[in-house]
């Protein structure tokens, strides 16, 4: 009887490790660049992000002319019924402008200025962006978070470009199943 009980306390606590394995990851840091040319977008999405629930991604935008005028780049979280909640930035000769689904985000930083964006969502389709930014002056850190409720499960991650140029500089993709 005394082997027995060892035994199953030691079945329960493998369980229990198993039960809190760590999420896998896959990272990249070749660059990807979604550039438009004259007045056509550039668009690209990822495969699909079905087993995937958390994106990390080091990225920079840049004007695709010298004034920035209509530039535009657009990072999208879009679902299976066709919805989405897009992170957007706008660069201006001045900073860049960025608004997470149409809530204006406080963090300014420059064209072609490095920012962190690491996007996650749980199983209720709540969508949370959080937006980093380190000074690079002062190297002080800066965070900013928005969520986005959405009714269906994430499809893929679109990008977009309109007279600008999006670089993803690395990308981590965190899954659990």
């Amino acid at each position: 009887m005394r082997l027995l009980i060892p035994v199953f306390l030691l079945a329960v606590a493998a369980r229990a490790v198993a039960d809190d394995a760590p999420a896998r990851l896959y990272t990249s840091n070749s660059a990807v660049v979604v550039k438009s040319t004259g007045d056509t977008d550039a668009t690209a999405k990822t495969d699909p992000l079905d087993i995937v629930d958390e994106i990390a991604l080091k990225a920079s935008v840049d004007c695709g002319d010298t004034d920035c005028m209509g530039a535009q780049a657009v990072m999208a979280i879009e679902t299976e019924d066709g919805a989405s909640a897009a992170l957007t930035l706008t660069p201006t000769g001045n900073g860049v402008h960025a608004d997470i689904a149409g809530q204006p985000v406080g963090l300014a930083f420059k064209p072609g200025e490095t920012f962190q964006v690491r996007i996650h969502w749980n199983a209720g389709h709540r969508i949370t962006f959080d937006l980093y930014r380190t000074d690079p002056a002062t190297g002080a850190s800066n965070m900013e978070s928005h969520q986005v409720q959405l009714h269906a499960p994430v499809r893929d991650l679109a990008l977009r470009a309109s007279h600008s140029q999006l670089t993803l500089l690395d990308q981590a993709y965190s899954f659990t199943r």
